[in-house]
C-alpha cells in the first residue's frame, strides 16, 4: 500500500511540473508546492508612445503568437521607432534564440537596426530599429 501511495504522488508531482499554461508571450511552470510558480519569459513587450506606426499590427501578430522554447539567458531589450523618430515600443526578450528570432523578423518586415554596424551602442537597448524608408 505504501508504494501504492508514493507512486502516486510521484506522478501527481510529475504531472504538476510538466504542467505549462500560457499567456500571450510569457510561460508559467509550476514546481511543486515548496516553490512558487517560477516564471519563464521569452518575450515582453511594451508599447511607450502614443503614436503608433502602421506596422505595429505585425508587430503585435508576431508577438501574439510567439512560441519559443528557449527560457535560458540574458534579458535583452529592443526599442523599436515610429516614424516621428521617437521609441514608441519596447520588447525584451530572454535568452539568445527569442533575441535572434525576433531581429530577423524585424528585417523581414523592413525594419533595420539602427546600431547594426556600430561598434559602441549608446542607446541603452541592445538595438533599436526604424522602419526602413529605401
Amino acid at each position: 500500500m505504501a508504494n501504492k501511495e508514493k507512486r502516486s504522488k510521484r506522478a501527481k508531482l510529475k504531472a504538476k511540473q510538466n504542467r505549462i499554461s500560457k499567456s500571450n508571450a510569457t510561460v508559467v511552470r509550476h514546481l511543486n508546492s515548496k516553490f512558487d510558480a517560477l516564471e519563464l519569459k521569452a518575450l515582453t513587450s511594451e508599447i511607450i508612445s502614443s503614436e503608433v506606426p502602421s506596422f505595429d499590427g505585425d508587430i503585435a501578430d508576431y508577438i501574439q503568437q510567439f512560441d519559443s522554447d528557449d527560457h535560458a539567458g540574458s534579458e535583452m531589450e529592443v526599442a523599436i521607432k515610429n516614424e516621428s523618430s521617437e521609441i514608441y515600443r519596447t520588447i525584451k526578450t530572454y535568452g539568445m534564440k527569442p533575441f535572434v528570432d525576433l531581429i530577423f523578423y524585424l528585417q523581414e518586415i523592413g525594419l533595420r537596426d539602427l546600431y547594426q554596424d556600430v561598434e559602441v551602442n549608446s542607446s541603452g537597448y541592445d538595438a533599436v530599429f526604424v522602419f526602413d524608408k529605401s
